[in-house]
């Protein structure tokens, strides 16, 4: 069998990936750009030039979109991060400002109790511009709008320091969404109807 080595981008510090449609998104947590590429077409196309600092993406159901926090740069430097939507269209890529959100770290949109939900793990809860680790950080939920618009509100479910993990995977046939930090592995429960709320159980 014979193979072949193709580059189709270049990436310093690529530190997100994920696929949308038929495109493999990749975004450095520098301060730098982030591309797609059709590695069946062999095409690369520029999302962004900047400003970088992307270490979530989260891709959205309509195949042609995903949202993605920038601005969480090197040195934990934080306060402004905020999460943006991509979405391409017209032979090209349109991103604009979603939701500002300082210090979030982790983020998703999951669908639940007849609702899609916005997750999101931040870093710290402080106005400092780079992270101060004695704070903790929050994991928050809140329902996203008519339309897949930003939450008109969020509601705190568990403060953690130094959030870092979060997945949301299938144990056998059923959902579960862990986030961690210092206290420990946290499953957050989704509500099964509209009336009820989320949860949050340590299981660690």
């Amino acid at each position: 069998m014979k193979t072949e080595k193709r580059v189709l981008c270049s990436l310093p510090q690529c530190y997100a990936v994920e696929q949308v449609g038929p495109w493999y998104v990749f975004a450095t947590d520098d301060t730098g750009a982030c591309v797609a590429v059709d590695p069946a077409a062999g095409r690369q196309e520029q999302v962004w030039e900047g400003p970088g600092g992307t270490v979530s993406m989260v891709p959205l159901p309509d195949g042609a979109s995903f949202l993605a926090c920038q601005r969480f740069l090197p040195g934990f430097a934080a306060r402004h991060s905020q999460i943006v939507r991509a979405e391409r269209r017209d032979g090209g890529w349109t991103v604009t400002p979603w939701m500002d959100l300082p210090f979030v770290h982790r983020f998703d949109v999951v669908e639940a109790g007849g609702r899609r939900w916005l997750l999101a793990c931040t870093l710290c809860d402080t106005d400092q511009e780079t992270a101060d680790f004695a704070i903790p950080g929050s994991v928050l939920v809140g329902a996203l709008g008519e339309g897949g618009t930003p939450p008109a509100q969020m509601e705190t479910l568990v403060h953690l320091h130094r959030n870092h993990g979060y997945v949301r995977t299938v144990v056998d046939g059923e959902t579960w969404i862990l986030a961690t930090g210092d206290e420990g592995i946290f499953r957050l429960l989704p509500p099964a109807g509209e009336q009820d709320h989320w949860k949050a159980e340590q299981l660690v």
